[in-house]
């Protein structure tokens, strides 16, 4: 006769944890009018009688290292409307885009809107991704829309008729 022979199963090693990579962006945004960029949603229409009324946006873009570990920036960009993709890391050097725990990198670009133009609604999109040594990529991605009510053309006022009263039918 022969016996059975079992194998016990060798414990898995637990896995090696990787870092922890947890990347915020924001955007930021005043106006040449000296307020922040919503409040241009109440601004009045009265200056629109002359046809434009051009308003600078300056946007401040930040990334902020909110996780555990250090990480690498790799990428930072800024979308208006429809102007495209900018690269805000050009400029920067690499050790500024080293980012320990809890700081963080800047950005500013700067807009000129038509608060009278027929498109009254302005996104601005700020999309990062970075990396922590030998860990898994972690990106984030920020919105600030400023939604004005449409303006459009000033109507002429025209003296509108007021309505005669028909027959009233006899019951």
């Amino acid at each position: 006769g022969g016996g059975t022979t079992s194998t016990t199963p060798s414990p898995t090693p637990a896995p090696t944890p990787v870092p922890v990579c947890i990347t915020d962006a924001t955007i930021e945004c005043t106006t040449s009018l000296g307020g922040d960029c919503q409040d241009l949603e109440s601004a009045s229409v009265d200056d629109c009688r002359d046809g434009q009324e051009l308003v600078d946006l300056s946007y401040r873009v930040t990334v902020t290292n909110i996780g555990p570990v250090e990480m690498d920036v790799q990428t930072l960009e800024f979308t208006f409307e429809d102007d495209g993709v900018q690269d805000l890391l050009l400029g920067f050097s690499a050790a500024q885009l080293n980012l320990q725990t809890g700081e963080l990198l800047e950005a500013f670009v700067a807009k000129t809107v038509d608060l009278c133009a027929e498109e009254v609604t302005f996104t601005a999109t700020a999309f990062t991704d970075a990396s922590p040594p030998g860990g898994d990529q972690c990106q984030d991605t920020d919105e600030f829309v400023i939604d004005l009510d449409p303006v459009g053309p000033i109507p002429t006022p025209n003296p509108t008729p007021s309505p005669t009263p028909g027959p009233t039918p006899e019951p």
